[in-house]
């Protein structure tokens, strides 16, 4: 297991180290799913399917309300901040 400790910016944003991105896949404007279990945060990188689909999945497995409209990226932090 890879472990490494980031600080949080100003504006939220969390810098993912570079030997995590490359274990990961994840390139520059790649997309990557964030998933919240309890107090851990999972960064998954997007395996080609739709996203919002698997959101929308993950939300009905735990009885969630799916039906607002999904906002994410940059429009997502200025809604919430």
């Amino acid at each position: 297991m890879l472990q490494f400790k980031t600080k949080v910016g100003a504006r939220g944003q969390i810098v993912i180290p570079k030997i995590i991105r490359e274990n990961l896949g994840i390139t520059k404007n790649k997309t990557v799913l964030l998933e919240l279990d309890k107090k851990e945060l999972r960064v998954i990188p997007s395996s080609g399917d739709d996203i919002l689909r698997r959101w929308e999945e993950i939300s009905k497995k735990e009885g969630a309300n799916v039906t607002k409209e999904f906002i994410y990226g940059d429009a997502l932090y200025e809604e919430i901040f």
